[in-house]
Parts: C-alpha cells; sequence; structure tokens
C-alpha cells in the first residue's frame, strides 16, 4: 500500500511504500463480520454480529451451522486478525463478505475523521494479471493489490458477471494498529459500472497463471498522487 495526506503532521510521501497481503487467506482468515448486501446462496461459513453505534443486525448462517458471534466497536479492541502493522488489504470476493481493512499506527484525529466522514472514492488499474484498487478519503490516498487466485475456490463468492447492475457492497474497517482499536467502520457501495469493471477483471485474473511481481513493481514507480486519475477513482455510495 502506498498512501498520502497533505493535511496530517506525518505526512506520507510517495517513496514511503508498505504493501500488505491482498488477501487474508495467505494467512488462513476465513471469516469477516459482515451484512447481507451482495451475498452468495449457499453460505458455507459463519456469520458475523455487527454492532457499530447503530441498532444491530443478526445475519443468519445455514441451519446446519451453529451460530457464532463477533462484536465490532468503535473505540474498542478489534478481534479480527490484521494482516500488515501499517498497509491496507482488499478483502473481498469472499462467501463472508467484502471488507476493506485499513491499518495506521498511531492515527491522528484528522486522518480517522476523514476516513470514517470523507466522501470515499474507488477505482482499479488492471496490467496483465495485476488488479490494483485505489481509494481516496479527501486528501488521503491509498492503494493495495487484490489476488483472486489465492482465495480458495470453496471460500470464493463470484456474483453473476451478466449482471450489470448490482452494486458491490464493502465494509470499511479502520485499525490504529499501534494500540489494536477499532477507529473507524463503515458501509459503502460501488457504482454498477465500477463492479461490472471489477469482476470482468477477475475472471481474466483467474485465467492468468503470470506472477504478479513484475506488475507490483511497475506500480511502486507510480507516484501515489497520480494514482486517482489512473484508476479513474469514483465516488462510492452510501
Amino acid at each position: 500500500m502506498k498512501y498520502f495526506s497533505k493535511d496530517s503532521p506525518r505526512t506520507r510521501f510517495a517513496d514511503a511504500r508498505i504493501r500488505s497481503p491482498s488477501n487474508p487467506f495467505q494467512q488462513g482468515f476465513k471469516a469477516v463480520a459482515g451484512q447481507p448486501h451482495i451475498r452468495p446462496k449457499d453460505m458455507k461459513f459463519l456469520d458475523f454480529l455487527l454492532e457499530s453505534g447503530n441498532p444491530v443486525s443478526v445475519i443468519n448462517a445455514q441451519q446446519e451451522v451453529q451460530m457464532s458471534f463477533i462484536k465490532l466497536s468503535r473505540g474498542e479492541q478489534y478481534p479480527l486478525p490484521v494482516r500488515a502493522y501499517e498497509g491496507a488489504a482488499a478483502n473481498f470476493l469472499t462467501n463472508s463478505g467484502n471488507v476493506l481493512q485499513i491499518a495506521m499506527p498511531n492515527l491522528v484525529r484528522t486522518e480517522a475523521r476523514s476516513i470514517r466522514n470523507d466522501p470515499m472514492k474507488a477505482g482499479i488499474i488492471v496490467e496483465g494479471p495485476l488488479i490494483l484498487w485505489v481509494f481516496q478519503f479527501g486528501t488521503i490516498i491509498l492503494d493495495c493489490p487484490f489476488d483472486a487466485r489465492i482465495i480458495p475456490a470453496s471460500a470464493r463468492w463470484l456474483p453473476d458477471i451478466e449482471n450489470d447492475q448490482q452494486r458491490l457492497s464493502i465494509e470499511v474497517h479502520l485499525v490504529d494498529t499501534a494500540s489494536n482499536i477499532l477507529r473507524g467502520i463503515r458501509f459503502v457501495t460501488l457504482s454498477p459500472s465500477l463492479t461490472h469493471r471489477f469482476l470482468m477483471a477477475v475472471q481474466d485474473q483467474l485465467c492468468d497463471q503470470r506472477d504478479l511481481t513484475p506488475y507490483l513493481s511497475r506500480s511502486n514507480a507510480i507516484p501515489v498522487t497520480r494514482l486517482p486519475t489512473l484508476a479513474q477513482v469514483e465516488r462510492c455510495g452510501t
């Protein structure tokens, strides 16, 4: 991940590039908290109870799966695995939902407020097998790669690409990794056009056996401030 914020007293520069795993299944993370926005019909993993200051919503798993619960509350300890001390992970297209984890140590108030409240923009850069997500919250710019090939087939959820009107829903979890405190939760939706473009890119990626390493190296050479334009970021819905 690269990120930049001109408003922060500890400004992130384009040459301070910190990348985290593009998917938690590299480390065996198999379930995250979620809401049933775009959901698979065949739920094979546990769902969770989410509490974020609003009335809680319970998502029922299949009857043969015993229900388990995890509580997520802003200002409390974050109970889920975070795979990098400083970085972002796009944990998308799993049977348990789509979660963007943003890990930043020693968050300052302006950064947390921006990620929680500023309009969120998203876009992708596709080159060969690389799908690079770019996210923008006000003046904060983040990027992280996504590789659907490392998600086990039994855990992967691929929506129908013929439906060009669906909106992928994403949960954003902001974690201060210096204290492991959850500093923000928000829910956004991608536009139908961006959702369709991403899903089409995933289909191509799954058929491409090339290594991501050289493509990531080239993306690392791009100044972070250019990424939103190259990714054609667009405002997410709520």
